[in-house]
């Protein structure tokens, strides 16, 4: 990914949304062709004022992304050549709630690793840059290796530093960070604003130090020596074509272009399926990757669509059968990991949910041909336009794992508390079933036992979920152990291992066809009265979202932690 809405794992099963479906079919390669490359970096200022410097980068982060971390230190690499052209600000995104309690994505550590980044910033400005840069040989140790880093980088002011850290003053330099960062709409780390317009694209240093040419016509002895390429996603300019970098990141690098393969796609798709044009989507794009595309099309409806759709068991639409041949494609690699043997064709995975052969819930027909039509027939049961609306009612569909589903559940804290028990609040849980009594999830096994676990606490003692769910989202939960949580709050281990390696499996497969029934897939998602879907991670978002369908509800007049406008507030695990 380019940035870091989900720093996850990427798993066989890609999301239904549109753009987030296209975007992780395509992986980094097409991203890399959708923009210009432009970039700006870093680098220790010895002489040249910064005033004086023609292009200004600005670099969104959190202090702990693996992905924000990569692109400082790719930046330095860049700013240490040329850093006498152009000047730098790091930012930090991170949320303040109305109590003036900061988070972010990462916990404790990374709001205090943005603090005492923002002092460096402001009392080392020509240095701060190689204490960060330190750091991040070990990400994990921030905040707590700053003032090792500042003595190994030699800021001058260390004593300022660690006052302006511990003080007020620390947390008021996030605080307007933070401003910044909602001004933009920014949420992602890493985000580049290069001369105030956002650039998306390579990171790499020689990427930078081409855009930083770019800004200043090439006069910098730097970019005589730049590569014309670092990958072959650099080499697009024709457009029919393969591109190819030879000699990748030297000075002798060069694009070389050939005609592409032929690759065989049929998408099998069924024009009653309402959600199911995203399939025109999704070929456009792989046509990106796969410049030698040949496609079929072909309908449910007809003869050559059922036979092809009986042939394969357990197939949902739309469907993408690649022929062998996808194996000799230029953009083999970047799908590779979404493909699955099909009878004769590979599979990709895109996530997709419809079963042409159920009944479908609001076209007024018996499409199954059982003599019940929509919500009467038994496979509407979970539809959500057969769902009653409950007022008051609350659910939340997580991965137990997923950064984002963990912050959501800790909001439900406040918000519960502001509703003071007006709103009943239930917890399901996002995997797939893989039929032989196992799962998959997208943080790995661990985290579908932890989900079987949850449930299995639910069922045995509900009242005690919350404070279990809570002590483990402190705790970590791949690494934490979970009994010391169980054992906290009065919970039987023994009972619940009974369950989760016997009954639980069950809990979790009925679990999990409630929110494929309902489309669901992104970690956190929201129902809000048994009926109406909604998303958001801090409190005042989730509590506007209730309130938009039960006016009137006491609690709704009160402001709550986060901000409803903040793209912070977005994000889920796909």
């Amino acid at each position: 990914m380019t940035e870091e809405k989900s720093e996850e794992k990427k798993s066989k099963k890609i999301s239904t949304d549109k753009i987030l479906l296209a975007l992780a079919v395509i992986g980094f390669f097409v991203v890399s062709l959708l923009y210009v490359r432009e970039l700006g970096v870093f680098k220790k200022v010895k002489s040249t004022s910064n005033q004086n410097k023609s292009v200004t980068v600005d670099l969104f982060v959190m202090s702990q992304c693996p992905y924000g971390t990569q692109a400082e230190d790719e930046l330095k690499i860049a700013y240490d050549k040329m850093g006498d052209v152009f000047k730098y600000n790091i930012n930090y995104i991170a949320d303040l709630d109305s109590y003036g309690n900061f988070s972010s994505l990462h916990g404790q550590n990374e709001v205090e690793g943005d603090i005492v980044q923002l002092c460096a910033k402001k009392y080392d400005e020509t240095k701060y840059l190689d204490m960060i840069a330190c750091q991040n040989k070990d990400a994990s140790k921030i905040p707590d290796n700053w003032e090792t880093c500042a003595q190994e980088a030699k800021l001058e002011n260390i004593n300022k530093i660690k006052e302006c850290y511990e003080g007020e003053e620390g947390k008021g330099l996030l605080s307007e960070n933070i401003k910044l960062a909602q001004a933009k709409n920014v949420g992602g780390s890493p985000t580049y604003y290069i001369n105030n317009e956002q650039y998306v694209g390579n990171r790499d240093a020689a990427s930078i130090m081409r855009v930083i040419c770019s800004k200043i016509d090439n006069k910098h002895k730097e970019c005589a020596n730049l590569p014309a390429c670092s990958s072959n996603s650099d080499c697009t300019a024709e457009a029919t074509k393969v591109g190819v970098c030879t000699n990748a990141g030297t000075i002798s690098a060069a694009c070389e272009y050939k005609d592409p393969s032929v690759v065989n796609l049929t998408v099998l798709n069924d024009a009653r399926c309402k959600d199911c044009s995203v399939a025109s989507d999704i070929t456009d794009s792989l046509k990106q990757i796969f410049k030698g595309l040949v496609v079929k099309e072909l309908d449910y409806s007809s003869d050559e669509g059922k036979a092809l759709y009986n042939s394969i068991p357990g197939l949902k639409l739309p469907a993408f059968l690649f022929n062998s041949n996808v194996s000799q494609g230029e953009g083999y690699s970047d799908v590779q990991r979404y493909l699955s043997n099909a009878g004769s064709y590979q599979l990709l995975a895109v996530g997709s949910t419809f079963d042409p052969t159920k009944e479908i819930c609001d076209n007024n027909i018996d499409d199954n041909k059982n003599g019940k039509i929509d919500c009467s027939d038994s496979d509407c049961k979970n539809d959500i336009s057969c769902r009653p609306e409950i007022k008051n009612k609350v659910d939340v569909f997580v991965m137990s794992a997923c950064p984002y589903g963990i912050q959501a559940e800790n909001s439900m804290k406040e918000v519960l508390k502001n509703f003071n028990n007006k709103i009943v609040f239930d917890i399901n849980y996002i995997a797939s079933d893989n039929g032989d009594g196992t799962f998959s999830s997208l943080h790995g096994d661990f985290e579908a036992q932890e989900d079987i676990r949850q449930l299995c606490i639910k069922k045995y003692y509900s009242t005690k979920l919350l404070d279990y769910i809570w002590c483990r989202n402190a705790q970590g939960i791949e690494a934490g152990d979970w009994t010391q949580c169980a054992n906290s709050n009065g919970i039987n281990t023994k009972t619940i291992d009974t369950c989760v390696s016997g009954e639980g499996k069950t809990l979790l497969s009925n679990n999990i066809k409630i929110s494929e029934g309902l489309g669901i897939s992104a970690s956190p998602t929201w129902l809000i009265n048994n009926k109406y879907q909604a998303s958001g991670l801090d409190a005042e978002t989730i509590k506007q979202a209730i309130c938009q369908y039960n006016q009137g509800l006491a609690g709704c007049e009160n402001t709550l932690s986060g901000s409803a406008n903040s793209a912070s507030n977005s994000g889920g695990c796909q």
